[in-house]
């Protein structure tokens, strides 16, 4: 596991801040990784809302943006 921050990043489903870690499998590439969240804000109109890890909203929430985060993650060539 790689630990990771990201200070903002802006997808499809709002603004978000978050940390955790990186789980990587054999092949590094965003297909075999997966990330384990431990904070996950939302950015809302009065700023920064920590949103709860284990509430099952959340838990959609963070499949639907882990792509664009892995993508946010990978090094440039």
């Amino acid at each position: 596991m790689r630990p990771f921050t990201i200070t903002r990043i802006h997808t499809t489903h709002g603004v978000f801040r978050l940390k955790g870690q990186i789980i990587e499998h054999d092949v590094p590439s965003s297909e075999s990784s997966r990330l384990q969240i431990d904070c996950l804000d939302i950015l809302g109109t009065d700023g920064w809302i920590a949103l709860k890890i284990n509430d099952p909203a959340t838990q959609t929430l963070i499949l639907s943006i882990q792509d664009a985060c892995l993508q946010h993650l990978r090094p440039e060539p």
